[in-house]
C-alpha cells in the first residue's frame, strides 16, 4: 500500500492533532506494507511540523473552530472532512519555511510538499470527481450545475465583442506592465502623472505584453485548433513555452515544473502539481487569462463552462479562492456579452451577482490574520468569506464615494497579485467606471498596484461589454513585444498575432 493511501486512510479516521501519529501507529503496525526512505522522512516531517505547531500556537482545524464559532454560524456548518485537510495543510505551512532552508542546501530546486505524488499514479475524470473526492478546496454551488443564459452570437459578431474582450486582455496587459511592481499608485502617478498610452523612455519597457497576455493567447490557441478546452493540451502548451513567459509568478513556474514531470511520467495527480492549497496558489494568474474559457459555450450554453474556468486555474493554482472565485467571476463575463452592446449591469449588480452566485461555493472563512505581508487594513480586523468582504468593506466604502485609487490601497482591500485583493480591485473598478471602455483601462493602470493583470482582466470585461470599436486605436498599434511565439507566427509582431487570433476566434465562436 502506498504512502499516499496511508495518508487518506489515517486522514479520514483520525483527529487532524493525532494525524500524524495515527499515519505513524499504521506503518508501524503493518511492517509488511513497507516503509521507504521517502516515508520515513515524510513521517519526521510531520512530527516535527506537529512541534512547531505546538509551540507556536498556530491553526490546526481545532483551532480554527474556536476562532470561527459563535455568531458566524455560515462556517459552523464545513464538514469534518475538509477541517482534516485544513488540519493537516496548517500543520505543514508551520514547517514549510523552515525545511525549505534546510532542504535548500541539499538540492538547487524547492522542494514541494507533493513531492512524494510520484509514488502513485492517479487520473482525474472531472470536476465533479475532484469535488466528491475531497481533492480540491470548493463546493459544489448551485452555479456549476446551471446553464448559462443564451447569448446572441450574431449580434455578438457584429459588434465584434469577442473580439473587444480578447484584444481588451492585451490591450490592458501592455498599458499596465511597464509599470507593474515598480510603483506603487502614488509614486507612479508622482514619476509618469496620470498614465493615458504606452509610456516612452529608456528606463521603461513600453508596449509590451506579459504572462497575463501571453497565457491568454495561448489558450485562445488551442481552442481554436480542438474548439474545446483540453486540459492536457493547454497545460503542455504553458509548459513548452515556460522559457518564455515575461514576469511569469513562482507558483505559476513551480507549477509548470510539476506538470511537466507529470507529462513525461504519467503519474501524480493533476491537483498535486498546483502545489499545497493552503500555503501555495492564491495568486491571480488563472483569473488573469480566463476570458477565452466562454468562447466554445457561446452557440451552446451548458454548465461544463463553469467547470472548464476551475480547471484551467488549477491547473497552476489550486488555493481554496483562487479555485471559488473563478466561476462567479466567468458568470459575470458570460452575462454582459448577454446584454445588448453598451450595456453595462448598473453599479451594485457586480457585488450583488457574485455574491449570489459565488457564495455557495466558498468553503469557509478567508484566514484570520490574512497571510499576507502587509496586510491591507481592511482585512486586519475581518473574519469571514470573500463575499461577505464584498458584502461588507467593499459595499460600504462605494456607498460612501471611496475612490477607486483609495479603496485598491493598502489603507482599503489593497490592489496586490493576491486573488483575494484582486477580485475585490476588479469588481469596485467596474463598479466605477464599466460605462467606459477608456476611463475603465486608465483607471486600472493607474489606481492599481499590480496594474497590468488588473487591467487585463477589467479590459477582458469592458471589452465583452462595448466591443472592439471601444478600444483606441494607438492602444493596438502601440504592442511592438514578439513574445506570443504561436506556431506558426513566431517571428509575428503580439499585436498583429493577438488581433488575427481575436478575429478567428470571433468567426469560430460567435
Amino acid at each position: 500500500m502506498s504512502w499516499i493511501e496511508h495518508d487518506d486512510t489515517a486522514r479520514d479516521t483520525a483527529d487532524p492533532v493525532d494525524w500524524p501519529f495515527s499515519v505513524f501507529q499504521s506503518r508501524c503496525s503493518n511492517p509488511a506494507g513497507g516503509i521507504s526512505l521517502k516515508a520515513w522522512c515524510r513521517i519526521g516531517v510531520r512530527l516535527f511540523g506537529f512541534a512547531v505547531c505546538l509551540g507556536s500556537g498556530r491553526g490546526t482545524a481545532g483551532n480554527e473552530r474556536c476562532r470561527y464559532s459563535g455568531d458566524e454560524s455560515r462556517y459552523v456548518q464545513r464538514t469534518r472532512a475538509w477541517e482534516h485537510l485544513a488540519g493537516i495543510s496548517a500543520l505543514d505551512s508551520n514547517i514549510s519555511v523552515g525545511c525549505r532552508l534546510i532542504l535548500s542546501g541539499m538540492t538547487q530546486r524547492t522542494p514541494s510538499l507533493f513531492d512524494d505524488f510520484d509514488d502513485e499514479s492517479f487520473s482525474v475524470d472531472s470536476l465533479d470527481d475532484l469535488i466528491d473526492q475531497r481533492r480540491i478546496p470548493i463546493r459544489r454551488g448551485d452555479l456549476l450545475s446551471s446553464t448559462p443564459i443564451s447569448v446572441d452570437v450574431q449580434r455578438l459578431r457584429a459588434d465584434h465583442r469577442v473580439a473587444g474582450m480578447l484584444i481588451g486582455v492585451g490591450v490592458g496587459d501592455a498599458l499596465g506592465h511597464s509599470t507593474e511592481w515598480r510603483f506603487d499608485p502614488d509614486s507612479r502617478h508622482q514619476r509618469f502623472g496620470t498614465i493615458v498610452d504606452h509610456l516612452r523612455g529608456s528606463d521603461v519597457r513600453a508596449g509590451r505584453i506579459s504572462d497575463d497576455a501571453q497565457m491568454t493567447f495561448w489558450t485562445v490557441e488551442r481552442l481554436l485548433s480542438h474548439g474545446r478546452f483540453e486540459f492536457d493540451d493547454v497545460v503542455g502548451c504553458f509548459v513548452d513555452r515556460q522559457g518564455k513567459i515575461v514576469g511569469m509568478g513562482k507558483n505559476t513556474g513551480a507549477s509548470l515544473t510539476r506538470h511537466h514531470r507529470r507529462l513525461q511520467s504519467g503519474r501524480a495527480s493533476i491537483e498535486s502539481c498546483a502545489g499545497d492549497p493552503i500555503i501555495e496558489g492564491r495568486g491571480n494568474g488563472g483569473l488573469m487569462r480566463f476570458a477565452p474559457i466562454v468562447l466554445p459555450y457561446l452557440r451552446q450554453p451548458s454548465n461544463e463552462m463553469y467547470a472548464d474556468a476551475i480547471m484551467s486555474t488549477l491547473a497552476t493554482h489550486g488555493n481554496s479562492w483562487a479555485l471559488a472565485s473563478i466561476a462567479p467571476m466567468t458568470h459575470l463575463l458570460w452575462s454582459v456579452l448577454a446584454r445588448d452592446v453598451d450595456d453595462p449591469p448598473p453599479d451594485a449588480w457586480w457585488l450583488d451577482e457574485y455574491i449570489r452566485v459565488g457564495a455557495d461555493i466558498e468553503i469557509g472563512p478567508m484566514p484570520y490574520p490574512l497571510d499576507t505581508d502587509p496586510i491591507p487594513r481592511w482585512f486586519q480586523n475581518f473574519r469571514g468569506g470573500l463575499c461577505d468582504f464584498l458584502d461588507g468593506p467593499v459595499r460600504d466604502a462605494f456607498r460612501k464615494g471611496v475612490p477607486l485609487r483609495d479603496a485598491c490601497s493598502l489603507d482599503g482591500f489593497g490592489s496586490r497579485a493576491d486573488i483575494l485583493q484582486t477580485v475585490p480591485a476588479v469588481l469596485y473598478t467596474l463598479m466605477c467606471h464599466a460605462d467606459d471602455m477608456t476611463s475603465s483601462l486608465i483607471a486600472a493602470v493607474n489606481d492599481t498596484k499590480d496594474n497590468d493583470t488588473i487591467a487585463a482582466i477589467v479590459g477582458a470585461y469592458v471589452g465583452a461589454i462595448h466591443g472592439r470599436k471601444a478600444i483606441r486605436g494607438r492602444w493596438i498599434d502601440g504592442i511592438t513585444s514578439y513574445s506570443l511565439g504561436c506556431q506558426g507566427k513566431e517571428s509575428r509582431c503580439d499585436r498583429d498575432v493577438m488581433i488575427e487570433m481575436a478575429e478567428a476566434a470571433e468567426e469560430k465562436f460567435s
